[in-house]
């Protein structure tokens, strides 16, 4: 799995603490910080727009902010440079799916099932994120065995994030 930036490490934690004295200030310095880790990265972009890790920094930021379909242009640009990175392949799959683009989604997950071999860039919830796909399909049997892989590949994973029952996948809403 690719290692993230400390950048994106940094602004990731707890962008969503509400319930504490003090968090107002948090949420305001969080939204300062991906303000200006978005800007870094767009300026890292335009002076080479095929650096593979600005692009992907970019678009899960973008995907942060709920800004789907940029966040599909910046995974586009890496997957034109690098068609085998399993990683943002899923990533890919996901922002089709958030934009509506469920057969592009598709797509791109399977590229990234097809490349995602252990090694260094080896990405373990992708098959947790493929079959949540399925099951939103109603392709049960596919969804199962991808969950089951998912969690054998992670054994660490809380047990609760992994659902392979089938009267689970029969009532659970995503």
């Amino acid at each position: 799995m690719r290692a993230p930036t400390y950048l994106t490490r940094r602004i990731g934690k707890e962008p969503q603490r509400t319930c504490r004295p003090g968090s107002a200030r948090r949420n305001s310095s969080h939204e300062r910080q991906v303000k200006e880790g978005t800007s870094l990265l767009q300026h890292a972009c335009q002076i080479d727009p095929d650096n593979v890790d600005a692009n992907f920094q970019l678009g899960t930021l973008y995907d942060m902010e709920n800004r789907h379909a940029d966040a599909v242009k910046h995974f586009e640009r890496v997957v034109a440079i690098n068609a085998n990175d399993p990683t943002c392949l899923g990533l890919f799959g996901s922002e089709y799916r958030n934009v509506g683009e469920v057969d592009r989604a598709g797509e791109a997950y399977r590229k990234a099932e097809a490349v995602n071999r252990r090694g260094r860039h080896f990405d373990a919830f992708l098959d947790y994120n493929y079959g949540r796909f399925l099951m939103k399909s109603n392709q049960l049997k596919e969804a199962k065995e991808h969950l089951d892989r998912g969690r054998r590949a992670d054994p660490k994973r809380p047990g609760g994030l992994v659902r392979t029952r089938q009267s689970e996948f029969e009532h659970e809403e995503l």
